[in-house]
């Protein structure tokens, strides 16, 4: 059994947790047209590959706060997080570098 720890709103996150967004748009496991970062991911990747490092250090809920707060558009206003942290196997995780 592996186990990985579900970050809570108080958490703070790291770039090395892991990452899948909560609501789904699109084909699955697909990449930004414009930045290349991963959209729409099913599977798990690391909080760098997807956010970049202005996340570092934010908590959880700051964070879902702070995109409700500052989108733009309503489908953004919705985009929710799940970050977890832990080994995560391989079968759940999304090698970018296979593309």
């Amino acid at each position: 059994m592996i186990s990985v720890h579900i970050l809570e709103d108080h958490d703070k996150i790291d770039p090395m947790d892991w990452v899948r967004p909560l609501h789904f748009d699109g084909s699955a496991n697909t990449r930004s047209c414009y930045s290349g970062t991963p959209e729409n991911n099913t599977m798990w990747v690391r909080v760098y590959e997807y956010f970049g490092d202005w996340v570092f250090g934010m908590k959880v809920g700051d964070y879902h706060d702070h995109i409700t707060k500052r989108a733009t558009y309503g489908c953004n206003a919705m985009m929710r997080f799940e970050f977890v942290r832990g080994i995560m196997p391989d079968s759940h995780v999304w090698n970018l570098n296979e593309d």
